[in-house]
């Protein structure tokens, strides 16, 4: 099991149509987002207006979870629904995606990935999660709210944790958190 910590020295923050956007990881290393050469990409944007249209991206994956505010999502031609805190939408980046509402999000997207997923886990102080992630090559673990430790690492809000071959890892809450596990099969 390998553990790489990051947190907001690491990551870049841009401006786009409706708020700010910042990229917390992406994959392989030099990948650049507008040139859209990335495999994995995890970020963070806020919506600032009230309506705001998804950038095209296509042959990408998207998850998006709020975890902020509330916003209606609607897919030209597919479907509409609302996100509340902690709720996800998977979706394809090709889809015209226009959204109502303002709020903080966590975005994975994915190219040409077999398999992947995100979930929130809320973890109770000093209580352990035993996760059992031996079936993903790769779990990022994003602190939105609270402190925790894995392995000797501690990390607290806005931190994320890259953690390869995540063979029976165990997350300790130091105080209450939420965290958003994002799954990736290689």
């Amino acid at each position: 099991m390998k553990i790489i910590k990051y947190s907001s020295k690491d990551y870049k923050t841009a401006e786009w149509s409706g708020g700010k956007t910042t990229e917390m990881y992406i994959y392989p290393k030099g990948s650049i987002y507008s040139k859209r050469d990335f495999k994995i990409r995890i970020s963070s944007a806020s919506v600032e207006v009230d309506e705001s249209i998804f950038t095209p991206l296509p042959h990408i994956d998207r998850k998006l979870m709020i975890l902020d505010g509330c916003i209606d999502i609607s897919h030209l031609n597919q479907y509409n629904k609302q996100l509340n805190q902690y709720e996800v939408d998977s979706f394809s980046g090709s889809w015209q995606t226009r959204s109502v509402g303002k709020c903080i999000d966590f975005n994975l997207m994915t190219q040409a990935i077999h398999s992947c997923d995100i979930e929130h886990v809320f973890i109770g102080k000093d209580k352990v999660h035993p996760s059992n992630y031996n079936n993903w090559d790769k779990i990022y673990i994003y602190v939105h709210k609270g402190e925790i430790a894995i392995e000797d690492y501690t990390g607290n809000e806005n931190n994320l944790f890259e953690i390869s071959n995540p063979n029976n890892i165990k997350i300790k809450a130091l105080k209450d958190a939420n965290i958003v596990v994002s799954y990736i099969k290689l």
